[in-house]
């Protein structure tokens, strides 16, 4: 049997057209059979619970003096420092020179009527105390 150009390109015709409908077939087959799985959502709180903060202040007056001298608070109050005085402060924690770290705290200068804010991260005990003039300090007790 001679095979001609033109039986060849019917050959090969009719086997692309037979693999044509095997693949289609076998689409909407998966399509027909393959149900999504359907998964219980997990229960979500609609809001995640607000931890009341605490908020204190902490003035240091023209004299050179922390009012109060001494203030315990917890993890996560915010606590402000105002600049009561006539010149500008550094406010710093730890004994003067070493300034221990705090977390969340980071040694600060407040100009005159100024004021910084930080809310502690950690327990501990701490002095603070200003940085240009550390004659008076103060203690800070975090729970």
């Amino acid at each position: 049997m001679i095979v001609t150009k033109k039986k060849l390109a019917v050959i090969v015709l009719v086997i692309l057209g037979i693999l044509s409908v095997m693949v289609i077939g076998a689409i909407l087959l998966v399509k027909v059979t393959v149900q999504p799985l359907k998964l219980d959502r997990p229960k979500v709180a609609s809001q995640a619970p607000i931890l009341k903060s605490e908020k204190y202040s902490i003035t240091y007056n023209s004299n050179g003096t922390f009012e109060p001298e001494s203030l315990t608070v917890k993890v996560g109050d915010l606590i402000t420092f105002k600049n009561n005085s006539s010149e500008g402060m550094e406010i710093a924690i730890g004994e003067h020179e070493s300034h221990l770290s705090l977390k969340g705290f980071e040694e600060k200068e407040v100009k005159s009527q100024g004021s910084y804010i930080f809310s502690p991260r950690e327990r501990g005990s701490f002095i603070f105390h200003n940085h240009l003039k550390p004659q008076k300090s103060g203690k800070l007790v975090i729970e």
